[in-house]
C-alpha cells in the first residue's frame, strides 16, 4: 500500500518514512480478514466450486 495524498511527502520528510502504512501485525490482520477471504471466493467462482 502506498500513500497518494498530496501531503504524504511532507509528512514523511517531517516525521520519517515509517509515518505512513500499517504495522506488520495490522498488515497480517488485513490480509487474513479481507484479502484471503475475497481471494478464496473469487477462486471458487472462477473454478465453479
Amino acid at each position: 500500500m502506498i500513500a497518494t495524498d498530496s501531503k504524504a511527502r511532507a509528512l514523511e520528510s517531517k516525521y520519517g518514512d515509517d509515518i505512513l502504512g500499517l504495522s506488520e501485525e495490522a498488515l497480517d490482520e488485513f490480509k487474513t480478514s479481507y484479502i484471503k477471504p475475497d481471494l478464496q471466493q473469487k477462486t471458487r467462482d472462477t473454478l465453479g466450486l
